[in-house]
């Protein structure tokens, strides 16, 4: 029973909000209400009174018609089917003018005709209060899952489009924003590197020094700062442009099977009873009415939730359960005839005839209505799983987007800034470059101005730390521990949390030079489970001053590592990051 689809249970709440609002005034519900009207006017009186079958078409007629007319007032002034909260008093006044005028309608017309008796009047004033009230208040109750329903397939279709236009173009768009990205980045760099070419060819040592640092200081890091920091409305351009082609419902299937207890409904049912039984028990057992009704009552309620019960573990197609559901709706007349009866309270059987086909007509829309409710049990099932899907991409899509951006403000922080950081101090000031230098120096700028157009793709592990140690060579000394192969194999597997371990050492290793004077720095990488990869640096530089205000790199760290610390032991900072590695 895994695949199959439980029927929400029907509220109490849920159908006076519905009956009471103004899905009950609509044009629809209006005109739905004809079935039930016409078919009390033909089945109860041609059983009971004379006159032909045209004449009780005719009554039929006007009684429809005088009854809708009252409604559309009512709609017109105090009760409009716009959106409105549902307002129960005024609508169970709507329709006791309705269902009276109605009933004295149909009076006056067959009184006039011959065919109703005079004594008929209360019976007819009453009897179409509660036709009016028990008829539209069960087609607002179905009208209102219908409408939820398609509600919800509109809403289903949307999300699956959106995801559809997301999946569909979303690589292309990505890969034309990094490129524009790049782009910019580069238009503000070229000019850098080819002032401190020219500075570099001319041998002026000091003049190089300072532009490396007005670079750094007035273009490299608060680039960095700006493109790190700033977000993205990528991802709201590409949700506004999702096409929510709704015009194309998606087809609404019927289940395969249902849960034949929670197809019945016997709350309508014996609201149905309410709004029948006591205008022909008042008119055929008159002096012991009430009691007879209470009979009544409680045999529909018996039986109907007898049913039930017994019916929960039953899994059916649903026109065998439709089946099951009538089986009680055909069985309570005849046992209501048969008690009755057993009292000496003798009512005609065309009576319980047309009480059958009431509650038969009642089961059947309150199972029409479950299996609405079950189809769209189902598809809100599907959308949660769609929405689930769709913020999944979003939450993917907008981690590659700010991952392109972060990445290359993190070369710019990164590869970049260390790359001219190590130039200026390799330069001596007032000194002639020796062009060894020139050339070693041209091609650190030149191998960390190349990570900019690979700044999305992924980077060998082990080289990358390799040229972290490389760059700073003669600076400091940077040792790596070997890193397993079972480490080796998760970072290969799994590029995310690669780069973000790479990206934590970098910081680390730039931030004891620059800021800590390290001259001895240590890498491990470590794999603390099978969920985390643990990063560790250790430095013998100095510790930070209390209360420095975080900068960039902590801004980084805070970014890629599930959680950061550095702790301060005899003569060493040890910097240790938690990285979750990606399933």
């Amino acid at each position: 029973m895994a695949n199959l689809t439980p029927t929400p249970k029907a509220k109490t709440s849920e159908a006076i909000s519905s009956a009471a609002g103004p899905i009950t005034f609509r044009n629809r519900t209006l005109a739905l209400f004809a079935i039930p009207s016409f078919a009390v006017v033909l089945l109860s009186n041609l059983s009971r009174l004379g006159g032909s079958l045209i004449q009780w078409f005719l009554i039929g007629c006007i009684a429809y018609a005088v009854t809708i007319a009252v409604l559309l007032v009512f709609r017109a002034t105090i009760l409009p089917a716009t959106e409105r909260a549902p307002k129960p008093w005024l609508t169970i006044i709507a329709f006791l003018v309705a269902g009276s005028i109605r009933g004295l309608a149909v009076w006056l017309v067959g009184l006039n005709w011959g065919i109703i008796p005079e004594s008929d009047l209360l019976f007819r004033v009453s009897s179409g209060f509660l036709l009016v009230m028990g008829g539209m208040s069960t087609l607002a109750i179905y009208e209102a899952s219908r409408i939820k329903q398609d509600d919800q397939l509109s809403a289903l279709n949307m999300q699956r489009t959106r995801l559809d236009e997301l999946r569909g173009g979303i690589r292309e768009r990505i890969r034309i924003s990094q490129q524009e990205l790049l782009a910019k980045v580069r238009a503000i760099l070229e000019p850098i590197v080819a002032q401190l070419r020219s500075d570099l060819q001319s041998s002026d040592s000091q003049s190089a020094v300072n532009t490396i640092q007005n670079a750094v200081d007035q273009l490299i890091r608060p680039l960095s700062r700006e493109m790190g920091s700033s977000g993205s409305d990528f991802e709201q351009t590409v949700v506004a442009d999702a096409r929510a082609v709704s015009a194309s419902k998606l087809k609404s299937t019927w289940p395969k099977r249902v849960q034949a207890s929670s197809m019945m409904v016997p709350a309508l049912s014996v609201f149905a009873t309410l709004t029948t039984a006591p205008g022909p028990l008042s008119l055929y057992v008159a002096s012991s009415a009430f009691f007879a009704f209470v009979m009544v009552m409680l045999l529909v309620t018996i039986t109907f939730e007898f049913f039930r019960a017994v019916t929960t573990r039953l899994w059916l197609p649903v026109w065998l359960a439709l089946l099951v559901a009538l089986v009680p709706a055909l069985l309570v007349p005849l046992m209501c005839k048969a008690l009755l009866d057993g009292l000496g309270w003798i009512t005609p059987a065309a009576s319980w005839l047309q009480f059958g086909l009431v509650l038969s007509l009642t089961v059947g829309l309150s199972f029409l209505m479950q299996v609405v409710r079950t189809q769209r049990a189902s598809h809100e099932l599907q959308l949660k799983a769609v929405i689930r899907d769709l913020s999944l991409l979003n939450s993917q899509l907008r981690q590659e987007v700010w991952f392109n951006r972060r990445r290359t403000a993190a070369v710019l922080h990164g590869p970049v800034q260390a790359a001219l950081y190590s130039s200026a101090m390799r330069i001596k000031p007032n000194s002639t470059l020796q062009p060894e230098m020139v050339s070693l120096i041209e091609s650190d700028i030149a191998t960390a101005l190349a990570k900019l157009d690979g700044s999305n793709l992924v980077e060998p592990f082990q080289e990358v730390l390799q040229q972290i140690k490389d760059v700073w060579e003669g600076i400091a000394e940077v040792s790596i521990e070997r890193v397993s192969p079972e480490v080796q194999q998760v970072l290969d597997t799994n590029p995310t949390a690669a780069s973000c371990a790479l990206e934590i050492i970098r910081e680390a290793v730039s931030n004891a030079i620059k800021h800590g004077d390290a001259s001895r720095i240590h890498i491990a990488v470590e794999q603390s489970s099978s969920a985390f990869i643990d990063v560790k640096v250790s430095n013998d530089g100095r510790a930070l001053v209390a209360g420095s205000p975080k900068g960039y790199g902590s801004e980084i760290l805070d970014e890629v590592a599930l959680a950061w610390s550095i702790n301060y032991g005899a003569n060493r900072v040890v910097l240790t990051a938690l990285v979750a590695i990606q399933k």
